[in-house]
């Protein structure tokens, strides 16, 4: 035997579905945004603004590897460090 839901119901449930959804689409996105968002991140070394993006984000995470640097956020680095980032990511 199928239930039958009435329409105030249905469209309560529908509703409460989509909220869901867009709740989850939006804590996904924010969860893959790269360590330094999404925003313009300035070059001091070639003094101009680069929109930070996933690549910029491996790149990143591979200079803290090759330079034995803990992971840390980019806007929270020293300036000294953001200089030598810059410096080593447009040698590479």
């Amino acid at each position: 035997m199928t239930r039958r839901w009435s329409a105030p119901t249905r469209r309560m449930h529908q509703g409460i579905i989509a909220l869901m959804l867009s709740a989850g689409a939006l804590v996904s996105a924010s969860a893959m945004s790269g360590c330094a968002g999404d925003g313009l991140v300035y070059d001091t070394y070639r003094h101009d603004s680069h929109r930070w993006n996933h690549d910029d984000d491996r790149f990143y995470r591979q200079w803290e590897v090759e330079t034995h640097r803990a992971h840390s956020n980019f806007r929270r680095r020293s300036h000294s460090d953001q200089q030598a980032y810059w410096g080593w990511r447009h040698r590479s």
